[in-house]
């Protein structure tokens, strides 16, 4: 991250006088004016973070350009106007944690990762023993009690304990971790234990030992197979290959932010691959956003290996966790799970800063 020096200053101010002067003096008809002055209002809120978010982290005020451009574009609507709103709380959160954090005190966030992950082992242990004092089961486990620890179904929970376990690779910390493969079982479902395995092997390469962890998380990767949960994609490789073959239609700009489920709703031969999400963070963002995605997230993630240090190793294996989980998983559609990506992705940065300062 690059400091707010005067210099700067004196563009972000620039910039602020240039969106006050679009809120404030530019209209086009519409059948509302006073709805129009809002959506002038929030885009030169979104305006000026993204010049405040350059000097933070450049790929990331480009996504939050690119999604307020892909809320408006082809078609402004509900759907796309909820999706960015939770784009720009990541972006927000996100700066204020690169900002404002120092790596002294990212300990606090780890920690809390770290409680975060035991309180769901906790209630995963309730549900595993028949009991859950907070959730009324849906329909389809009428009957029994669903292991979700405190989220909605087995996949969520799996995504954030594999999120989560990063933090546990501390010292005494990293006792943690059985508990968090306890919580994996018990939740029943391949996506984060996958992608937990994956990123403990970055762990353990980037530490310079190759053969033993390879060894050994093939195992537990072939016995969580076979004892717990086959890996299979549930049908959602054909939602992928009848997403990427109407892709072409919006090629350029995509579908629209947040607008997948409803291209998919409108054509009559997608209802027997539909699914609400596409399962995959990286085909729904090209169908949504288009190209500037694509183009988009390559920068970003080419940025980060780039300038991969190992003092950023514990936030750089929670970013493989994260990526791993993003194939199979939707974790940056579930506010919790976006929320701890999203402060993974800002240590990242953090421990960057101080190595560079």
């Amino acid at each position: 991250m690059r400091s707010i020096t005067p210099q700067r200053s004196k563009g972000v101010a620039a910039a602020a006088a240039i969106f006050l002067l679009v809120a404030g003096g530019v209209r086009f008809p519409c059948d509302n004016v006073r709805l129009l002055m809002v959506l002038l209002f929030s885009g030169a809120v979104v305006g000026l973070t993204a010049v405040v978010m350059w000097n933070v982290n450049r790929w990331l005020a480009y996504f939050l350009a690119a999604a307020f451009w892909s809320m408006l574009f082809p078609v402004y609507s509900r759907e796309s106007h909820l999706a960015f709103q939770m784009v720009f709380y990541g972006a927000v959160w996100y700066g204020f944690v690169v900002l404002f954090v120092k790596d002294i005190n990212v300990r606090f966030l780890l920690d809390a990762m770290c409680l975060i992950a035991l309180a769901n082992v906790a209630m995963l242990t309730m549900q595993t023993l028949g009991h859950d004092p907070l959730y009324i089961p849906r329909p389809q486990w009428a009957g029994t009690t669903p292991h979700v620890g405190l989220m909605t179904n087995p996949n969520e929970v799996s995504a954030l304990l594999a999120f989560c376990a990063p933090a546990f690779l501390r010292g005494r910390y990293k006792w943690g971790l059985v508990a968090v493969i306890v919580g994996l079982v018990m939740a029943q479902s391949t996506g984060g234990a996958f992608a937990l395995a994956a990123g403990l092997m970055f762990y353990e390469f980037a530490n310079g030992r190759i053969w033993k962890p390879l060894v050994a998380c093939g195992i537990a990767v072939v016995l969580f197979s076979l004892a717990v949960d086959m890996p299979h994609l549930g049908g959602r490789e054909a939602t992928w290959k009848f997403a990427l073959s109407i892709y072409p239609q919006h090629w350029l700009f995509g579908a629209g932010l947040g607008h997948w489920k409803i291209v998919f709703s409108k054509i009559e031969s997608a209802r027997a691959c539909y699914w609400m999400q596409a399962h995959n963070e990286f085909i729904q963002g090209l169908f949504e956003m288009g190209i500037p995605f694509a183009v988009i997230v390559a920068g970003y993630l080419i940025s980060c290996a780039r300038r991969f240090r190992k003092a950023a190793l514990i936030p750089a294996t929670a970013g493989v966790v994260i990526v791993v989980n993003s194939l199979v998983n939707f974790p940056f559609h579930i506010a919790t799970t976006a929320l701890l990506a999203m402060t993974w992705l800002a240590i990242y940065e953090v421990k960057l800063k101080e190595i560079k300062a």
